[in-house]
């Protein structure tokens, strides 16, 4: 379906799901915001009903990110604070699986770290990743 809207430059608009509570925010053209320009590099189409050129936006769902413990920070706070417990438990228990006693016993000090991340990874929340918001350029008034 093509909608064609007509906005002021420089007004932002933003997408989102209307079925379901919450709603879902939707990207535009990888962007959670996109402002027309005047001197956009988006691809542009003429309106039927006007000469005028239009922006064509993409609007999709957004990627998400990955963990991955270079991603951690992007993450909610409550999620970093149960992997840091976890990591901390891991630590704990690993450096206890040396003693003769917990030899024979498995525990999660027992796991692998590359495996640990991959459960962690399997277990973090979906966050969208969103591209930097290309803001429009301030006009300047034409020198004489």
């Amino acid at each position: 379906m093509d909608v064609a809207c007509k906005s002021f430059l420089s007004h932002p608009w933003t997408a989102a799901t209307v079925v379901g509570v919450p709603q879902v925010r939707l990207a535009c053209n990888g962007q959670p915001a996109i402002y027309p320009l005047a001197d956009s590099e988006e691809p542009l189409a003429e309106l039927e009903d006007d000469t005028r050129e239009a922006m064509v936006v993409r609007i999709e769902w957004p990627p998400l990110r990955v963990w991955s413990p270079t991603e951690h920070a992007h993450f909610p706070d409550v999620f970093r604070k149960a992997v840091c417990a976890l990591v901390l438990c891991h630590a704990h228990l690993a450096a206890e699986a040396d003693s003769p006693r917990q030899r024979r016993a498995y525990t999660l000090g027992c796991l692998p770290i590359a495996l640990r991340d991959v459960l962690i990874a399997l277990a973090a929340p979906k966050v969208p990743f969103w591209q930097p918001v290309r803001m429009p350029r301030p006009e300047t008034p034409d020198a004489e």
